[in-house]
Order: C-alpha cells, then sequence, then structure tokens
C-alpha cells in the first residue's frame, strides 16, 4: 500500500512540476547572475545546473537530473531512491506569467507565517498531499518561485528549519 503512495505521490509531483512548468514556456534567459537569496557561505556543496536556474545540492544529498525540465530542480536527502526520501522541490516560473499557488490541490492547507531565509521572505503553507506532510514556499519577487518540502517520507524528515534545507534556499540563482 506504501508503495503505491510513494508511485502516486511521485507521478503527482511529476505532474505537478509539469504543470507549473508550463509557466515558463516563453521564458528568455534573465540576466546573469540573479539569486534567489544570498548566502555567504563558500559553495563547498555540489551545484545542480539547468539552462534557467542553479541549486546547492548539500553532501548527504542527491538530485535528479532532468535537463528539459530547465525550470526545475528536485534535491533529496539520503540513500534511498527520490520516491522513499524526504525532497525540496524548486520551481521558477517566467516573471511575465502569473504564478499559480496549488493550495486548493492539498489536503489540510493551513498558511505559516512568513518565512525570511537569506535576503528575502517567502509565503507559504503546510498541508498533506498522499498523506505526506508538505510545506510549500511562495516567492513572487523579484522571482517567481515555488518551494516544496516533503517534510517526512519513511521515516525520514526534513524542516524547514534545517541548515541543509536552508542553504539550498539560500543557494537558489536564477540565470
Amino acid at each position: 500500500m506504501k508503495k503505491t503512495y510513494r508511485i502516486v505521490a511521485l507521478i503527482f509531483v511529476i505532474a505537478l512540476i509539469t504543470f507549473l512548468s508550463s509557466c515558463n514556456k516563453d521564458s528568455k534567459d534573465s540576466e546573469e547572475g540573479k539569486k534567489a537569496g544570498q548566502t555567504s557561505e563558500k559553495r563547498q556543496n555540489d551545484v545542480y545546473e539547468t539552462k534557467l536556474l542553479s541549486v546547492e545540492v548539500p553532501k548527504g544529498w542527491k538530485s535528479i537530473d532532468n535537463q528539459e525540465k530547465a525550470d526545475s530542480a528536485y534535491n533529496y536527502k539520503g540513500d534511498k531512491e527520490a520516491t522513499e526520501s524526504p525532497a525540496v522541490v524548486i520551481t521558477y516560473c517566467d516573471p511575465d506569467t502569473q504564478m499559480l499557488s496549488p493550495k486548493e490541490m492539498y489536503k489540510d492547507a493551513k498558511d505559516i507565517d512568513p518565512v525570511k531565509i537569506g535576503d528575502y521572505t517567502w509565503e507559504g503553507f503546510t498541508a498533506e498531499s498522499f498523506d505526506y506532510p508538505i510545506t510549500v514556499l511562495l516567492l513572487k519577487e523579484p522571482h517567481q518561485l515555488q518551494v516544496l518540502l516533503f517534510n517526512e517520507v519513511e521515516g525520514q524528515k526534513i524542516s524547514l528549519e534545517d541548515d541543509d534545507v536552508q542553504a539550498i534556499i539560500r543557494s537558489i540563482t536564477i540565470k
């Protein structure tokens, strides 16, 4: 039963990323070096890059390499497969397109207080997706970004307060 939930959850995430990527259909490359957040720490982690964005991948984390989805990055923690691990999914939306907030799509969605990470303040909510707890952060300026955290999967947990999660969010760079 849990394996079915994982498969359905992964399909849902892929569908959500595909849906949100429509925000980027006519995207032009942004100015070089635009950042969603400043980081004062030296980059000692790996960096996952697409044509539109880059993001740090801390030690103990992995990325799904999907260069066809230049507007998103999927980082997951641990040695298990992506569907069996907590994850941070980042999606960029072109500034000329209105970003959609998928709050209504989730069970038990509750707004959270704004969260300051790096130089930016993120709005967001917590909810459940196929019985998995999630946190969704939204940034509308200077870039339109959505960060989706799969907080607990298979007994493994991540939190918005974790240093590595905050490092990932601070490191988001829009090219």
